[in-house]
């Protein structure tokens, strides 16, 4: 990716060997943007077990169960465990085969990073889709004018001037500009819900298997426990400021509310909540 990547920013280098402050800008996407890709990969993803070093180190808790207890704003009759961790496998937590252990809030094991993306590098995850996103555009509208203004100088003088690799590298931007479009718009799309990857795959599940909660011939809507609404799920995932949305550190809410929001515990939507015990207390939910 950040080859072709490389060859587009040189290619409107070249477009721009005049325009020192447009290639400055071109330049500067491209750098944050491979920072943006190795920081996504290397301070991880989360797992139980490191983070819950993390947490009994800043509480008076010896056992992360009794943590959960004790905090938690529902009923827990008992816990889960991965048989292949021998470990807590908390709530939104999933053991990925390929990485080989279980990621707090895992969102999906992406390939392009060759890592899990987690609670830890969500954030990360996001800017580096929109920073990436933001690359490629400026990259297809620099190669789209090089290629019109060709054509119309073809047109009038009869000598073409249009060059192949300029086309070249509009068709590998036009690409690369419906691939992130789709990729950054459902990233997005999941984060203002407060849902992940897999959660949505589940959610489908059920609805293709139509088990639908159904009461006087309507169906239920169960809701997502942790839709808080659009901005307090995106500040749970980008930061709790507006200045830390673009900030490319460990989200601080995992610190902030460290009571609620750790990997082990998460804020839940009251309303849903006692709207899902009721249907669980009448045996409609199980």
């Amino acid at each position: 990716m950040f080859t072709v990547s490389l060859f587009s920013c040189t290619g409107c280098v070249n477009l721009h060997y005049n325009d020192y402050a447009h290639t400055k800008v071109l330049l500067f996407l491209y750098v944050l943007s491979l920072y943006l890709y190795f920081n996504v990969i290397f301070p991880g993803y989360g797992t139980p077990r490191s983070e819950a070093i993390n947490l009994l180190a800043n509480t008076s808790y010896t056992k992360v169960e009794d943590y959960i207890i004790a905090h938690s704003k529902y009923k827990l009759s008992n816990f889960n465990y991965c048989e292949a961790c021998n470990f807590l496998k908390p709530e939104r937590s999933h053991h990925c085969k390929t990485c080989n252990t279980c990621v707090l809030k895992m969102d999906h094991h992406c390939p392009w990073f060759a890592v899990c993306i987690g609670i830890k590098n969500h954030k990360r995850f996001i800017l580096f889709l929109i920073f990436s996103l933001m690359f490629t555009i400026t990259i297809w509208i620099d190669s789209f004018r090089h290629v019109y203004m060709g054509i119309k100088t073809t047109s009038q003088e009869g000598n073409t001037k249009v060059q192949f690799k300029i086309c070249y590298l509009l068709f590998i931007a036009s690409v690369f500009i419906l691939t992130l479009l789709v990729f950054t718009g459902y990233s997005i799309h999941l984060v203002l819900k407060n849902t992940t990857t897999i959660e949505s795959m589940n959610i489908q599940d059920k609805l293709e298997k139509k088990e639908l909660l159904m009461e006087e011939g309507r169906h239920i809507d169960l809701g997502h426990i942790y839709d808080l609404g659009y901005y307090e799920n995106w500040k749970q995932v980008m930061g709790h400021k507006w200045y830390q949305w673009v900030m490319f550190g460990e989200n601080d809410n995992i610190k902030i509310l460290s009571s609620t929001f750790n990997g082990f515990l998460f804020p839940v939507n009251d309303e849903i909540l006692e709207r899902q015990q009721d249907l669980l207390n009448r045996g409609l939910l199980v």
